[in-house]
C-alpha cells in the first residue's frame, strides 16, 4: 500500500507545481508545492534519481505541452519534428531541474545549497550563445506579488529564485526535522521579513527623474499569423490593419505609437509606399512609429528580425534582434559550422543584430527588444547601462495563442522591469500587452485576441540598479559558492576513498 501511494505522489507533485504557476494568481503556492516534491524525492532510496527526473520530466512536458498546440499551418514532418523537439525540451529541463538533486544529499546540510544551484543553472542559462531559453523558472511565480519581488533590483530573478527554493527547502525541514523546528522556522521568519521589509521600504521609494512623462499609444493589432488566400491578399490585410490602427490612435496624444514585432509585411530597407506612408504619417502628425519588420542587408542575402523608428524628421532608424530563437529562426551554430547551413525543415534564416541601441526621441532615451529577448535578465540590463529611460518588448504571439505560452511569455519577461527599474511597455499580436511600472505592478493590460489600440504614461528613469551597474555581483558570489561546494565535495570524496 504504501509502494502504490509513493507512486500516487510521484504523478500528483510534478502537477501540482505545474498548477501553480498555470493559474499565477495564486503562485506561492509553488513554494509548499516544490516542498512536496522533496517531501516525494525523500520516500525514494533506491532509484532516487530515476524518480526525481521523471517528476520533473513530468512538470516539463505539462508546462511546454503547448508546444504542440502551435498556431501555423505545418507539414507532417514538421509536426513529428515538433513532437520530438518538446519531449526533447522537456528532457533537457527536467535534467536541469534535477541536477540539484543529483548533486546535493536531502539528508544532511547539503540540501541548503540546492537554491544556490538553481540559481546557477538561470544565471548560466542565460549565459549561452545559442541554446538558452530561461523559461518558467521559480521566480516567476513571484510576479503577482509586488512586495516580494523588489530584490531584484539586487539581484535580479537570480535572487528570487534562490528564495523561493530557499523557503521551499526550508518549509520541508520544518516538517521533516522536528528536532530543529524552531531554528527552521525561524530563519524561514527572518528571512521572509528582510524580503517583506525590503518590499515595503522599495514600494514607498520614488525612482522617477522629476515630474517627466513620455506617453506611449500600444497597438495591439489582433492579425491573423497566416493566411490560406494569397500572398497577396496577406499583405493588402497586414497594410490595411496599420493604416487603420493608425488613424484610430491620433484620438490620443501619444509621443510614439508602437506595433508588435513584424506587424509589417514590406521590408524597410528599400523605398515602398508604405515605407513612404509611414513617413509621411510621422510627419505630418508629429508622432513617432515604432514598428516591427523584417530588415534586408542592401546587396546581400542577409535578413534580421528588427523594429524600426519613423520620426516626424523624416529620419529611420531601426535595431536588429539579437537574441535568436534557436532551431526556429535559425540554426544554432550555423554560421561556424557550414553542414548545418544545410539543414532544412522550414525554420527562418536570421542574422543576430551586433548592437543593443538606444532611440532618442524629444529628449527621452528607449530600448526596444524583441519576443524572446525579454526572458533574459542580463542581456536586458546592458539597454540600461546604455541609457534607456524606459523599455519596449515587442513580440509576436499568435502562434501561442492556444495554449499556455502566450501567458508563460508575458510573466516570464515581468520582473525586466523591477531589474532595472524602468517602466516596461510590451506590445504583442495578439496579446497580452501591457504597461507595467517599476515596482512589477500592471498598470494597463490587454486581452488576447482583440484589437487594442491604449495610450499610457510612461515614467522615466536615468538611474541603474545595482543589479544593474554591480553587473549581478550577487549572482556571481552565489556561483563562487556552488564551485566550492564542488571543489569540497570532489575533496571529501577523495578523502573517503583513501582511507
Amino acid at each position: 500500500m504504501f509502494t502504490f501511494i509513493r507512486y500516487i505522489l510521484v504523478i500528483l507533485s510534478p502537477v501540482f507545481l505545474y498548477l501553480s504557476l498555470k493559474f499565477i494568481d495564486f503562485g506561492l503556492l509553488y513554494i509548499p508545492f516544490f516542498s512536496f516534491i522533496i517531501f516525494t524525492i525523500s520516500l525514494f532510496k533506491k532509484k532516487r534519481k530515476f524518480i526525481t527526473f521523471f517528476i520533473f520530466f513530468l512538470y516539463w512536458l505539462l508546462t511546454l505541452f503547448w508546444i504542440l498546440n502551435l498556431n501555423v499551418d505545418l507539414t507532417g514532418l514538421q509536426r513529428v519534428l515538433l513532437f520530438f523537439g518538446w519531449i526533447f525540451l522537456s528532457a533537457f529541463y527536467a535534467f536541469l531541474f534535477s541536477l540539484p538533486f543529483f548533486l546535493c544529499s536531502i539528508e544532511n546540510f547539503e540540501i541548503f545549497v540546492i537554491p544556490v544551484i538553481y540559481s546557477v543553472i538561470e544565471i548560466l542559462m542565460s549565459l549561452t550563445r545559442d541554446f538558452s531559453f530561461i523559461w518558467m523558472f521559480p521566480s516567476v511565480s513571484l510576479v503577482k506579488y509586488p512586495i516580494l519581488i523588489q530584490t531584484a533590483d539586487i539581484g535580479g530573478s537570480y535572487i528570487l529564485t534562490f528564495f523561493v527554493i530557499l523557503f521551499s527547502v526550508l518549509l520541508y525541514k520544518i516538517f521533516e526535522d522536528r528536532k530543529n523546528i524552531r531554528k527552521y522556522f525561524l530563519i524561514f521568519l527572518i528571512v521572509f521579513l528582510l524580503i517583506f521589509y525590503y518590499g515595503v521600504y522599495s514600494l514607498r521609494k520614488d525612482f522617477s527623474n522629476g515630474n517627466k512623462k513620455f506617453k506611449v499609444t500600444l497597438i495591439q493589432p489582433n492579425l491573423e499569423g497566416y493566411m490560406k488566400e494569397s500572398y497577396r491578399d496577406f499583405v493588402d490585410y497586414r497594410i490595411n490593419m496599420i493604416k487603420e490602427l493608425l488613424d484610430i490612435s491620433l484620438k490620443d496624444d501619444g509621443d510614439i505609437l508602437i506595433f508588435p514585432e513584424t506587424s509589417s509585411p514590406i521590408f524597410f530597407s528599400y523605398e515602398s509606399p508604405t515605407r513612404r506612408y509611414l513617413k509621411n504619417f510621422a510627419a505630418a502628425n508629429n508622432r513617432s512609429i515604432f514598428i516591427g519588420a523584417i530588415r534586408e542587408e542592401e546587396g546581400k542575402d542577409i535578413y534580421y528580425n528588427s523594429i524600426f523608428l519613423f520620426k516626424p524628421d523624416g529620419s529611420i532608424e531601426h535595431y536588429d534582434k539579437i537574441r535568436l530563437v534557436p532551431f526556429v529562426e535559425h540554426l544554432p551554430y550555423s554560421d561556424i559550422l557550414d553542414f548545418i547551413k544545410k539543414i532544412d525543415y522550414g525554420q527562418g534564416d536570421y542574422t543576430p543584430g551586433k548592437v543593443q541601441k538606444v532611440f532618442t526621441y524629444k529628449d527621452v532615451n528607449f530600448s526596444g527588444y524583441i519576443c524572446f529577448e525579454s526572458i533574459f535578465p542580463k542581456f536586458v540590463t546592458n539597454f540600461s547601462k546604455n541609457g534607456a529611460n524606459f523599455l519596449i518588448n515587442v513580440s509576436e504571439d499568435i502562434w501561442f495563442i492556444k495554449g499556455d505560452g502566450l501567458k508563460q511569455h508575458f510573466y516570464s519577461g515581468m520582473l525586466r522591469s523591477v531589474e532595472n527599474r524602468k517602466y516596461l511597455v510590451r506590445v504583442s499580436n495578439p496579446g497580452i500587452s501591457a504597461v507595467i511600472d517599476w515596482y512589477g505592478n500592471i498598470i494597463w493590460k490587454s486581452d488576447k485576441g482583440k484589437k487594442e489600440v491604449k495610450t499610457e504614461n510612461v515614467g522615466l528613469n536615468d538611474r541603474l540598479t545595482f543589479f544593474v551597474y554591480s553587473d549581478n555581483i550577487a549572482g556571481k558570489i552565489l556561483i563562487y559558492i556552488f564551485i566550492l561546494f564542488i571543489y569540497v565535495k570532489i575533496g571529501w570524496r577523495k578523502n573517503d576513498g583513501k582511507s
